[in-house]
C-alpha cells in the first residue's frame, strides 16, 4: 500500500513537471508563429528557403555533434555514484569531439555550400553555423542536469532566457541593422553561447577538469548505437515531405504540412510527456519501483493520448473552416491518421527504456531502420495515387511497424511487461473513432 501511495505522489510530481516542461517548450514555439509574418516581410521567398534549409542542416548536425551523450548522461547519471565524474566526462568528449567536427566541416564548408546551396551563401555563415551548432550542443547537456535534479523551474527560466535573448538579438541585427540571415544566425549563436554558460555556471560543482577513459570508452558503447536511429528519426520527419512532392505535387505537400501543423500537439505532448516522467523511470529504472512507475505512465500516455487524437479530428474541420481559405479544408483528411502517426512515435519512448535500462540500445536504432524503410515503401506505394493521405498512412505504417518491432525486442531482452493487454485496446479504439470521424467528415 505504501509503494502505490509513493506511486501516486511521483506521477502527481509528474503531472506538475509536464505543466512547467509544456510551457517550455510552448512557448518558443508560440513565440516564432508571432514571428513568421515579420520574418516573411524581412526575407524575400529565396532568402526565406535558404534559412529553412539552414535550421535543417543545423538539426541535421546537432544529431551529430551530439552522438547521443545526452542520452548516455541522462542514464548513467543515476547508475553511476560519481555523477561528478559523469558529466565531466561527457562535457570534455564533448568538447573534444565538437571542436575536431568543427575543425573537419570548415574545410569542407566550400564544398557543403555548393552541394546544399548552391554556392548562394557566403562560407562565414556556415562556419557561424558551425559554431551556433557546437554551443548549442553544449548548453542542451547541461542545462538537463536541471531536469535530472528535477528542478523544472530553473530549467524553464533559463529556456525561457535563451529564447527571448535570442529572438530580441536576432531582431536587433535584421531590423536595426539589416543584417540579413547573418543577423538571424549570430542572434541565435550570441544566445547559445549566454544559455552554455549560465548552464555551465549553475552546474559547475558538476564540472572538473576530469577525464576518465573508460568510462568514456563505456559511455561511448551506449551513445554511438543510438546515432543510426537519431539520423533516421531526422530522415522521418523530412521524408515524408520530399517523397510527396517528388512523387506528386507542391499542393499536396501544402495540404499536408497544414495537417500536420495540427497533428505536432501530440507530439508536443508526447515530448513533453517523456522528458518530465523519464528522470522519475531512469532513477529507478533498476528496481521494481521503477518498472511499475514505467507501467503506469505507458497506460496514462495511451489514454491520454487516444483522447486528444480523437478530439483533435473532430474539431479541426471546424478550425480549418473559420481561420484557412477554402482550398485549404481537404487537409483535415490528413489530420487524425497523422495524430495516431504522432502516438505511437511518442510511445515508443516507454519500450525503448527497457533497452536502455538492459544497455542495448542497437536494438533501438534497428527498430528506427525498419520503420523507415517501411514508411519509404508505403509512400512509393500510396503517393501516387491518394496523394497527402496516402503519405500519412505510409507515415502511420513505419510508425506502428517501428513500435512493435521495439516493443516485441524490449520484451524479450528486458522484460519490463507492459501492459499491453490495456495498451493495445486502448489504440485499437482511438484508431476505430477516428476513422469513424474521418468518415463522418468526408461526407460533407
Amino acid at each position: 500500500m505504501r509503494k502505490v501511495f509513493h506511486r501516486f505522489h511521483m506521477i502527481r510530481d509528474i503531472s506538475k513537471d509536464t505543466l512547467i516542461y509544456g510551457l517550455s517548450d510552448a512557448l518558443p514555439r508560440l513565440i516564432q508563429f508571432i514571428l513568421l509574418p515579420l520574418y516573411t516581410r524581412i526575407f524575400t521567398p529565396s532568402e526565406y528557403g535558404i534559412l529553412e534549409i539552414l535550421i535543417l542542416f543545423s538539426n541535421l548536425l546537432l544529431i551529430i555533434f551530439d552522438l547521443g551523450l545526452v542520452f548516455a548522461q541522462n542514464f548513467y547519471f543515476y547508475q553511476i555514484g560519481d555523477q561528478t565524474k559523469v558529466v565531466s566526462t561527457i562535457f570534455l568528449l564533448r568538447i573534444l569531439w565538437g571542436f575536431f567536427l568543427l575543425l573537419i566541416l570548415s574545410i569542407l564548408s566550400p564544398i557543403l555550400n555548393t552541394v546544399i546551396f548552391g554556392g548562394n551563401i557566403e562560407n562565414f555563415l556556415l562556419f557561424i553555423l558551425f559554431l551556433n551548432v557546437l554551443y548549442s550542443t553544449i548548453m542542451n547537456q547541461i542545462i538537463e542536469i536541471f531536469r535530472l535534479n528535477f528542478k523544472p523551474l530553473s530549467f524553464f527560466y533559463l529556456w525561457i532566457f535563451f529564447t527571448l535573448f535570442s529572438v530580441s538579438l536576432i531582431l536587433i541585427f535584421i531590423i536595426a541593422f539589416r543584417m540579413g540571415l547573418l543577423g538571424f544566425l549570430l542572434g541565435y549563436l550570441v544566445g547559445a553561447i549566454f544559455g552554455s554558460s549560465i548552464s555551465v555556471w549553475k552546474n559547475r560543482k558538476y564540472i572538473k577538469l576530469h577525464f576518465d577513459k573508460d568510462l568514456a570508452k563505456e559511455f561511448l558503447r551506449f551513445s554511438i548505437p543510438l546515432l543510426p536511429g537519431n539520423l533516421g528519426i531526422f530522415l522521418v520527419t523530412v521524408i515524408d515531405r520530399f517523397l510527396l512532392a517528388k512523387l506528386s505535387n507542391f499542393s499536396e505537400v501544402g495540404m499536408y504540412s497544414v495537417g500536420l501543423k495540427f497533428s505536432m500537439l501530440i507530439y508536443i505532448f508526447a515530448d513533453i510527456f517523456t522528458k518530465s516522467s523519464n528522470p522519475y523511470i531512469l532513477s529507478k529504472i533498476k528496481t521494481e519501483e521503477g518498472l511499475a512507475l514505467l507501467r503506469d505512465l505507458s497506460e496514462i500516455y495511451t489514454f491520454i493520448v487516444g483522447g486528444m487524437s480523437v478530439i483533435i479530428t473532430i474539431l479541426t474541420p471546424f478550425i480549418i473552416k473559420v481561420l484557412l481559405p477554402e482550398e485549404y479544408f481537404i487537409s483535415y483528411k490528413v489530420v487524425g491518421i497523422l495524430c495516431l502517426s504522432m502516438s505511437f512515435w511518442g510511445f515508443s519512448n516507454f519500450p525503448s527504456l527497457g533497452l536502455f535500462k538492459e544497455q542495448k540500445t542497437k536494438f533501438y536504432s534497428f527498430s528506427i531502420v525498419l520503420g523507415l524503410m517501411v514508411n519509404v515503401l508505403m509512400n512509393y506505394i500510396l503517393v501516387k495515387k491518394f496523394g497527402a493521405v496516402g503519405a500519412s498512412v505510409a507515415v502511420l505504417s513505419g510508425n506502428v511497424c517501428f513500435v512493435i518491432m521495439l516493443s516485441i525486442i524490449s520484451e524479450k531482452i528486458s522484460r519490463i511487461k507492459l501492459k499491453y493487454g490495456r495498451i493495445i485496446p486502448s489504440f485499437l479504439i482511438s484508431c476505430i473513432l477516428v476513422m469513424v470521424f474521418h468518415i463522418f467528415w468526408s461526407r460533407f
